[in-house]
């Protein structure tokens, strides 16, 4: 039997200082709309170019794992896939006008 490898997917609330080499959508100008980052890892090593969904929004990791996406308030599921890995769901709930983050291993 072959061993099967997860990824693991959390989102993270990344510090200004930490942002200069992740490409950032604009802040949400209303409260109709929040900011999702997620990284994806799989065991401690970040995972590039995942595809991380949500209903019809969708964005690849970068180089350091994270991927942002722009998603309406209220509840959503979020996957992330990459050849090669078993996907991970997670279900969140975005806060219009605010950031969300959220963990799941």
């Amino acid at each position: 039997m072959r061993p099967t490898t997860r990824i693991a997917v959390a989102t993270l609330l990344v510090s200004s200082g930490a942002t200069a080499a992740i490409a950032q959508p604009p802040r949400p100008i209303d409260a109709t709309t929040g900011i999702v980052r997620v990284r994806v890892f799989h065991d401690t090593l970040p995972v590039e170019a995942a595809v991380v969904r949500s209903g019809e929004t969708a964005a690849l990791t970068n180089d350091g794992g994270i991927a942002m996406l722009r998603l309406v308030a209220g509840s959503h599921a979020a996957m992330a896939t990459r050849l090669g890995v078993v996907p991970d769901t997670l279900r969140l709930v975005v806060r219009g006008g605010l950031d969300t983050t959220v963990v799941a291993q």
